[in-house]
C-alpha cells in the first residue's frame, strides 16, 4: 500500500496539471485532496480557492459546465471537457478536465469524485494563432485581383489543393472541375519544353514567375 501511494503521488507531481479527490457531503462536493499542480494552475492554495469561490476562477458559461459535470457524477457518469479559467491574478488559462465518479462502498451511491486536470493553455494559444493566421491568409487571398493557390507537383502532374475564389472568375470553373480537366486543358499555348523547364525549376526550390495565355473552362 505504501509503495502504491508513493507511485501515485510521484506520477501526479510529474504531470502538467493535477489530480484531485472530492467527497459528497450533503448536497455539496468538498475537495478532499489535490496534488501540488493545483497551485501552479490556479495560483493559490486549495484553502484560498475555496474561500474565494468558483466564480472567481470560472466565467459564467464555464461555471454552468462545472455544475453539469458534478450533477453527472452523482448519476455515475464520466465527463470530459476543455474549460477556460482565470487564475488568482486574473490570467486566462485553459484546462482539460476528466471526472470519474466513485462509490465508497460496493453497491452504494456515487459519493466521491476522482478527477484529472491538465494545463492545455499552450496548445490552445497555438490553435488560436493558427486560426488567426489562416484567417489573415484567406482574407489577403480573397483581396488579390487574381487568385492564390496551393498545389502538389508529382511525376509531372500539377494538382491544386486549395484556391481562393478568384480561380472561378479566371478559369470559369471551380477547383474540382479544374483538377478533373487537368492543367493542360487550360494551358494549351505553352510549349512542352517550357512546361518541363518550369517544373524542374519548381522542384529545385526556385521562385518561378511567368506570363502565359490560358483558356477558360468555357473556351474563352
Amino acid at each position: 500500500l505504501r509503495d502504491s501511494e508513493f507511485r501515485y503521488r510521484t506520477v501526479t507531481e510529474l504531470t502538467s496539471g493535477f489530480v484531485y479527490e472530492a467527497h459528497l457531503e450533503g448536497d455539496r462536493w468538498r475537495m478532499a485532496w489535490v496534488s501540488p499542480g493545483f497551485e501552479r494552475i490556479y495560483g493559490c492554495t486549495l484553502e484560498r480557492f475555496e474561500r474565494e469561490g468558483l466564480a472567481r476562477f470560472y466565467e459564467p458559461d464555464a461555471l454552468v459546465g462545472v455544475r453539469d459535470r458534478v450533477n453527472a457524477a452523482r448519476l455515475g457518469h464520466d465527463s470530459h471537457a476543455e474549460v477556460p479559467i482565470r487564475d488568482l491574478e486574473g490570467r486566462r488559462r485553459w484546462i482539460a478536465v476528466a471526472v470519474r465518479p466513485v462509490r465508497s462502498t460496493a453497491g452504494g451511491a456515487f459519493d466521491r469524485i476522482v478527477g484529472a486536470v491538465e494545463d492545455i493553455t499552450a496548445r490552445k494559444l497555438a490553435e488560436e494563432e493558427l486560426r488567426i493566421g489562416e484567417l489573415r491568409y484567406r482574407t489577403v487571398a480573397e483581396a488579390v485581383p487574381g487568385f492564390v493557390y496551393e498545389a502538389t507537383l508529382r511525376d509531372g502532374e500539377f494538382r491544386m489543393t486549395y484556391a481562393s475564389s478568384g480561380l472561378e472568375r479566371l478559369y470559369e470553373c471551380d477547383l474540382e472541375t479544374f483538377n478533373r480537366l487537368g492543367w493542360r486543358h487550360f494551358q494549351r499555348f505553352d510549349e512542352p519544353s517550357e512546361q518541363v523547364e518550369r517544373q524542374w525549376r519548381l522542384l529545385a526550390g526556385e521562385v518561378v514567375i511567368a506570363e502565359r495565355r490560358i483558356l477558360s473552362a468555357k473556351g474563352n
